[in-house]
C-alpha cells in the first residue's frame, strides 16, 4: 500500500517485527499520546469490528507520516514509530473508510 516508503525503511534497515506486534496487539496504546489514544479507542469501540479496521488506522498513519518518515536517519524514524507524533485522530479515521 506504501511501497516507496516500505522501500525507505527497509533501506534504514528498520525491522517491522519491532514495531508491527505492538502496534496490532497493543491497539497503539503505548505509541500514542494519551489525548490520541482516548480519541482513537472512542471511534474503536463505536464500532462492531474495530479489531478488522484497525490495521487500516496503522496503515493510515504510516501514509499521514510519509513524508516526514523519508528524510530521516535509522534512529529517528524508529523513535517515531515507537512514539508517535500527535496526530488527527478524525482525519486518520476518515482516511481508512
Amino acid at each position: 500500500m506504501l511501497p516507496e516508503l516500505y522501500s525507505d525503511l527497509e533501506e534504514e534497515e528498520i525491522n517491522f517485527s519491532e514495531f508491527v506486534p505492538q502496534w496490532l496487539n497493543f491497539i497503539l496504546a503505548p505509541q500514542l499520546a494519551l489525548q490520541n489514544t482516548l480519541r482513537l479507542w472512542d471511534v474503536y469501540f463505536s464500532m462492531n469490528d474495530f479489531l478488522e479496521f484497525h490495521p487500516f488506522v496503522c496503515i493510515s498513519i504510516l501514509s499521514s507520516l510519509k513524508e516526514s518518515l523519508e528524510d530521516l536517519e535509522h534512529s529517528e524514524i524508529k523513535s517515531i514509530i515507537l512514539r508517535l507524533p500527535e496526530l488527527d485522530i478524525s482525519s486518520v479515521s476518515i482516511h481508512c473508510i
